[in-house]
């Protein structure tokens, strides 16, 4: 139930057809001045046979000015919702971008106010699919760095999966200057779990990294990381090898 302050706040935002539903028990359509012949101005275009056809287009938009509605409000289950919402419509427009947007903006509304961080990964994966989708696999794969750094906490298992995955895009789609960042990440982050066979995976793979954009300095420190995690390892005579 929302309480006078955060009605005011919307009251305060463009009127959307959307948000009213939201809000009213039952969904009051008598509320809604967007409403003809039961039918929201959504869905409100007929098809060549005469039934309801939507438009996605009117719909995105609408969920939009939803969701900005309700985050002033600070109604901020209902304002993911509503993004949520806008990201189906606009993957129907095949608008992926947007909707990976919307996704994301969904996931950090659930991380930053919520504090439901399985969903707020979840929805972060779903950004992550559409942003590669679209073709930009390097914010695909900050998607997924993204959910593991929300998972660490939660589910060390789930989280590694997810830094396996968002290192894995950085090399497969020839983005490795994006990938240090997150390489780095990952490696410290298996170390804290004494995940000590992942770290050294990920720490060999920054070291690779660092030899193919030319980062000489950065090669040889992550070297030295290597055989500290093989030290740390008990594995003296690899050490030495690689050192």
């Amino acid at each position: 139930m929302l309480d006078a302050a955060s009605l005011t706040r919307l009251s305060c935002c463009s009127w959307s057809p959307v948000w009213v539903h939201l809000i009213l028990p039952n969904g009051d359509r008598s509320a809604d001045p967007f409403r003809q012949s039961g039918l929201p101005r959504s869905v409100n275009k007929k098809s060549l046979f005469g039934k309801p056809k939507p438009d996605y287009d009117i719909a995105a938009h609408d969920f939009e000015n939803a969701a900005n509605c309700f985050r002033s409000a600070r109604v901020y289950d209902k304002a993911v919702e509503a993004l949520v919402q806008a990201a189906n419509a606009q993957r129907e427009l095949q608008a992926l971008f947007m909707a990976a947007k919307s996704y994301e903006s969904a996931a950090s509304l659930v991380a930053q106010h919520l504090n439901r961080p399985a969903d707020a990964a979840q929805h972060y994966r779903d950004a992550s699919r559409y942003f590669l989708a679209h073709g930009t696999p390097e914010r695909a794969a900050e998607m997924l760095e993204k959910a593991a750094q929300l998972m660490e906490a939660t589910s060390a298992d789930d989280a590694e999966q997810l830094y396996d995955a968002a290192c894995a895009m950085y090399i497969d789609e020839d983005k490795r200057r994006f990938g240090v960042d997150c390489h780095k990440r990952a490696t410290g982050f298996a170390i804290r779990q004494h995940r000590l066979a992942k770290a050294l995976a990920y720490s060999r793979q920054l070291t690779q990294l660092m030899l193919r954009i030319d980062n000489l300095m950065g090669f040889a420190k992550q070297g030295l990381i290597s055989v500290l995690i093989l030290l740390a390892m008990g594995r003296v005579d690899d050490a030495h090898a690689q050192f």
